[in-house]
Order: structure tokens, then C-alpha cells, then sequence
């Protein structure tokens, strides 16, 4: 039924299927996967890990003396720190900051 045309790409009598999407012919319509999946919106406490792969989050968390999972539910999002807690967060994180420039 599928013939395959090159290594990305897979066609069948009625349709065309690629990494973008499947494409109907026949239709002149397609589906692109692009609009299945909308982009991840970060929390401002999960993209600095994000970014910076080498912290660690659940150091971090011990630096800061509050529980592990409870950061871990800031850095994912699941959580959202209190302003005051983020006041907290923010501070640690440049905390950090200064002690690596002395380094």
C-alpha cells in the first residue's frame, strides 16, 4: 500500500505522509503536525535549568531550605512560587552568579 519516495517520506495512492505532516492530493489539503503541538510556554524558574543543564535543581532546592519536590514543581511548572518565594529564588540564582565570577 505505502511506497516508500526517499528516507523522510512515505506515499500512498491518496495521500503523502513526511515529517511535516500527511498531505491529501486528491484534497489539496494537509495536516502539519506543527499545528498538533503548540509551543511549550517555560516558567521563568524552569528555563534558567533549561538553559543552564549543569544546575542542579535539587541543590538548588537545599541552598534555598525548602523541599526538593516543591521546587521541582516550580521548575515544571505544576507550582507557581509565591512572590515573596520568587523574590527568594531570584536572589539565590544570583547569589550563584556572584560566587562563580570570583571563582
Amino acid at each position: 500500500m505505502y511506497k516508500k519516495r526517499c528516507s523522510y517520506h512515505l506515499i500512498c495512492k491518496r495521500c503523502a505522509v513526511d515529517l511535516d505532516g500527511v498531505w491529501f492530493d486528491d484534497l489539496d489539503e494537509g495536516l502539519a503536525l506543527s499545528g498538533f503541538f503548540a509551543p511549550k510556554k517555560m516558567n521563568p524558574v524552569g528555563r534558567v535549568f533549561w538553559l543552564f543543564p549543569e544546575l542542579n535543581a535539587a541543590a538548588f532546592a537545599r541552598r534555598l531550605g525548602i523541599p526538593q519536590p516543591l521546587f521541582a514543581a516550580y521548575v515544571n511548572g505544576t507550582k507557581k512560587p509565591s512572590a515573596a518565594r520568587r523574590k527568594k529564588i531570584d536572589e539565590e540564582f544570583h547569589r550563584i552568579g556572584r560566587e562563580l565570577m570570583k571563582v
